[in-house]
């Protein structure tokens, strides 16, 4: 009897105290070959696609190229232009240019440009020097990057030879060269740079023979070229 009594009792009490213990239960539905997915096999695709995706590889390196981790401050560059002028004559040439920020959106640049011309058709060669201080303005950028106005003063010499051409022949010019252009960042510091300008030559010494004031560039020019900016922290 006091055996129903205490099982009687202990039942009572389990009912009060039920509603303290209750849980919510739902009830998640899923495949039959939820637990057989390999999910690492779409991980490693994912991975490989970010390695093989070249957009966001090439992003990365003009953000890392960008004003905010490194300084244009000094730009070397190679003049392709009087390579190419000195090919089209019969010869070769090349020019190499430094420029150095003065100020903050300002900046002097020197250049020094040589060609040789081997004795073409016409009967004359030759080989010119061409030394020239150019002035930049930035006027968006207080770097050496985006659009730009510069003036060059220039010197050119060319010295003449050849079987119909007077020993000790040469041909100076002084000349003004106003151009405007725009440097865009590259990956690894490099800047494209677009320009375009016309060369104003006066006070103009000797004779020129042939298309030799072609060689030098006079008139409109307008070019594209890579220049490359040596690392400066901020």
């Amino acid at each position: 009897m006091q055996a129903m009594k205490f099982l009687l009792s202990s039942f009572i009490a389990l009912s009060l105290c039920a509603p303290l213990f209750a849980a919510d239960v739902k009830f998640i539905d899923y495949d039959d070959d939820f637990f057989m997915q390999d999910i690492t096999e779409q991980d490693v695709k994912d991975r490989k696609r970010l390695k093989t995706d070249f957009i966001p590889w090439v992003k990365q390196q003009f953000y890392n190229s960008s004003e905010k981790e490194t300084l244009a401050k000094q730009i070397l560059s190679f003049d392709m232009g009087m390579l190419a002028r000195g090919f089209r004559h019969g010869g070769l040439g090349l020019g190499m240019s430094f420029e150095k920020q003065i100020i903050p959106h300002l900046s002097a640049s020197a250049y020094f440009g040589q060609a040789f011309i081997f004795k073409n058709s016409d009967g004359w060669g030759g080989f010119t020097v061409s030394p020239a201080l150019f002035v930049y303005y930035y006027p968006i950028s207080r770097q050496l990057r985006k659009f730009y106005l510069a003036t060059g003063f220039c010197w050119d010499l060319i010295v003449f030879y050849g079987d119909r051409i007077p020993d000790g022949a040469a041909a100076s010019s002084f000349s003004i060269f106003p151009q405007a252009g725009y440097k865009f960042s590259l990956p690894w510091r490099f800047l494209l740079d677009i320009f375009a300008g016309y060369k104003f030559a006066f006070n103009s010494n000797g004779v020129f023979y042939g298309n030799s004031a072609d060689l030098l560039g006079f008139g409109f020019q307008w070019g594209i070229s890579f220049k490359h900016y040596m690392k400066k922290r901020a």
